[in-house]
């Protein structure tokens, strides 16, 4: 297959899947009331760049959930948009989106609970595994 061939052939494909709708504003993506509403927070599990998770519970249902809380900026607004809208469309193989609130200057994202860890732990779990 030639590269022109290829790249063709790639956007083809790229066409023929379907398109999530990405909303316009973070605020579209948002819940109405605030966190502390409907959750009770417990411990804090992870740390990134740009927030901190959390793993809480659902103050009515008792589900263990995952809280992500990122500080809003005007760099990272469309990449929050971007990530909850790709935890919208359900795949099995991303942790599902629950809810968002704001809060001042943060978001806070209810996701899936996943009790194995972050994505980084669990591969370097599998690379470890497979060094050995």
């Amino acid at each position: 297959e030639t590269l022109a061939n290829f790249a063709k052939n790639r956007t083809q494909r790229q066409d023929s899947l379907p398109h999530a709708s990405v909303p316009h504003t973070l605020e579209s993506l948002l819940c109405p009331g605030k966190l502390d509403d409907f959750y009770h927070e417990l411990k804090k599990i992870g740390q990134g760049g740009v927030g901190s998770v959390y793993k809480a519970l659902n103050k009515e249902t008792n589900q263990e959930v995952a809280i992500k809380k990122v500080r809003v900026t005007p760099t990272n607004t469309k990449i929050i948009i971007g990530e909850i809208s790709l935890m919208k469309d359900s795949h099995p193989n991303i942790v599902s989106f629950i809810e968002a609130y704001a809060d001042d200057e943060e978001i806070s994202v209810v996701i899936e609970f996943m009790d194995r860890g972050s994505l980084t732990q669990v591969l370097e779990h599998h690379r470890a595994c497979l060094l050995y």
